[in-house]
């Protein structure tokens, strides 16, 4: 009987800890991480995932399979410094997405971009994702630029376009964004969709 109290008590104590977990999407993707991390440890992931805030924002991604090192701020050659990073997890895939902050700080530097993504999709395991468009007319011409750089850049890597997240203006439909900017979980999961499509 005693046993028995006992093994209730601490049932009882883990659903108070896991509670939050379960219902907070923010928690429950960190704690997802982190035992992706240690299996990790044993077994390689299938994916890394790697880019800005929109790829770290990524939730719909959480697996036990798969790692997100993704961060907000990041532009494209910090991005390239992250590959590093992503090929010491020995993953099956890379998947990248990269571009927003760089249209973010103005004018394009086509030749600096196009030899940033010659080296991205220079590594074997990559698949690129298109930057998803925003809800700035000004923000989504600089974003076309990049486009274009990686469409006629990485020819030989398996790309998911998102600008079908756009309307008929190119701006992204308001079902698919957050703040103008960052994707909802309604765009994650076309995202996710996308990767699955491709064996992810």
């Amino acid at each position: 009987m005693l046993k028995r109290n006992i093994l209730v008590i601490l049932v009882a104590v883990e659903s108070l800890f896991l509670f939050p977990i379960t219902y907070q999407p923010n928690l429950r993707f960190d704690y997802i991480q982190t035992l992706a991390r240690w299996f990790a440890k044993a077994v390689p992931p299938e994916t890394v995932f790697i880019g800005d805030s929109i790829t770290s924002s990524g939730m719909q991604f959480h697996s036990f399979r798969s790692i997100n090192i993704a961060s907000a701020g990041l532009q494209t050659y910090q991005v390239l410094e992250e590959l590093e990073r992503a090929k010491t997890f020995k993953p099956k895939h890379i998947v990248a997405m990269a571009g927003t902050n760089d249209a973010g700080e103005g004018p394009i530097d086509e030749a600096e971009i196009t030899g940033l993504w010659q080296k991205l999709c220079a590594e074997p395991r990559m698949i690129v994702t298109l930057p998803t468009p925003t809800n700035y007319d000004h923000l989504n011409q600089r974003l076309a630029v990049i486009d274009r750089i990686i469409l006629r850049t990485c020819t030989k890597t398996p790309i998911i376009d998102l600008r079908e997240l756009a309307d008929k203006t190119g701006r992204i439909r308001p079902i698919y964004t957050v703040d103008g900017v960052h994707p909802s979980p309604a765009a994650h999961e076309i995202w996710r969709k996308k990767l699955g499509a491709l064996g992810i």
